[in-house]
């Protein structure tokens, strides 16, 4: 009888412990995949960080060569009709008279696939944060 109770009480025993490390195994690897998402986050974060300084980088240097050279002209793209971004449409012939305009090469209508339409995207996007800024710099030298 004694050894029933015995074998009984270590058979409950080692379910339990069973069950212990079937909760910590689950709980382990919850918290391992949480970790690993945090960390994908914060590295993902951190690569936008890296090439949005590059970006400012090619935006600044874009603008001090410009700077440099004397040349205020602000981006257009090489559409069939005239886009100017960061300008608004009513202003472009205002803004044409005052600054001047470029064209940027690889800017036109054709756009062939998905690649090409975010790299458009991309360009259009330095675009308009160069003539944004150089909007500015045009309208001071030629107030001077």
């Amino acid at each position: 009888m004694k050894w029933s109770i015995l074998a009984l009480a270590v058979a409950f025993c080692a379910s339990c412990t069973n069950q212990t490390v079937v909760e910590r195994t689950v709980t382990t690897d919850t918290n391992l995949e949480e970790t690993m998402q945090k960390s994908t986050q914060e590295s993902n974060q951190t690569s936008v960080s890296i090439l949005e300084n590059t970006e400012k980088e090619k935006l600044n240097q874009a603008l001090a060569l410009a700077i440099e050279n004397k040349d205020y002209r602000l981006q257009a793209t090489s559409t069939r009709s005239i886009n100017i971004p960061g300008v608004h449409p009513k202003n472009y012939q205002a803004m044409i008279a005052l600054c001047g305009k470029k064209y940027t090469p690889n800017t036109g209508d054709v756009i062939r696939s998905e690649e090409e339409r975010l790299a458009r995207k991309k360009e259009l996007n330095f675009m308009r944060q160069y003539n944004e800024r150089m909007i500015t710099i045009c309208q001071e030298k030629s107030s001077q």
